[in-house]
């Protein structure tokens, strides 16, 4: 997936041709018509993220018990549908009736969370360096980077069907 911006000043026959370009190598591309910080996909995630990170700061759930709540119960749905189609299935009258209270208790921070400045104090950067949230050794990473970049590839076959 890639993201072709158009700026105020793109032709709309400049952002077409782009697209096509992106769909001639393979890829999918997504119009984005108006250009914010971040990309739109960056922009999600990190709202996701912020909610993990305050999850997991307040003592709510573990790391690991995030990733496979998130992995097997979001991230399972919205391979299959997508945020917009998720709210027309399951209703806006019940999106509404549930955002009125549950967006009052999300997180709205603006600041990096506590959890990742101590990490990244102590150089505690993730895979880079070998432990962040989780430790890991050489095999490991090669391990991981392995099933990763073959889980992926089975998902997306599985998401072509």
């Amino acid at each position: 997936m890639i993201e072709v911006i158009s700026g105020e000043k793109t032709a709309p026959e400049v952002a077409g041709a782009l697209v096509e370009v992106v769909r001639a190598c393979g890829h999918l591309p997504i119009s984005i018509r108006k250009d914010v910080p971040g990309f739109v996909e960056n922009r999600v995630l990190y709202a996701v993220m912020r909610e993990c990170l305050d999850l997991v700061e307040q003592g709510v759930i573990e790391p690991q018990d995030l990733d496979a709540c998130v992995s097997w119960g979001i991230g399972y749905k919205l391979a299959v549908v997508g945020p917009m189609a998720l709210l027309d299935m399951a209703g806006l009258d019940i999106y509404a009736a549930v955002a009125g209270y549950l967006n009052k208790e999300l997180s709205s921070r603006r600041d990096v969370a506590s959890y990742i400045g101590e990490r990244t104090a102590q150089r505690k950067l993730g895979l880079k360096t070998g432990s962040g949230i989780y430790d890991y050794t050489p095999e490991k990473i090669a391990e991981l980077q392995r099933l990763r970049a073959r889980k992926l590839v089975a998902v997306r076959k599985a998401l072509q069907s």
